[in-house]
């Protein structure tokens, strides 16, 4: 069954968006060639240099799992209390049903 989801969160200064774009491209670069990735699409928010989205599409769990386990993710994931407002708990994920 395919996992659908949106992450979002905002991050703390100037600083803190240079080097989330960083990580986050090396994320969705690496994801082009996990078998199982069906989307990772990240974005910043229109007029909000603080502001990022993921739009994310995965096979199944185990290809969101092994997602998750990847260096690139978990160097993102590492840094997030440091780089996110709120730290990890400033991290926001939305589950979605296919139409």
């Amino acid at each position: 069954m395919t996992v659908t989801f949106t992450a979002s969160y905002r991050v703390v200064d100037a600083a803190a968006a240079q080097r989330v774009q960083e990580l986050v491209r090396a994320v969705r670069d690496a994801s082009a060639t996990e078998p199982g990735t069906l989307v990772f699409s990240p974005a910043r928010k229109a007029g909000d240099d603080l502001a990022f989205f993921v739009y994310e599409e995965y096979a199944d769990q185990a290809a969101l799992d092994a997602h998750l386990a990847t260096p690139q993710f978990q160097a993102l994931i590492g840094e997030a209390e440091t780089l996110f407002v709120g730290g990890k708990a400033g991290l926001k994920i939305e589950y979605y049903d296919k139409l």
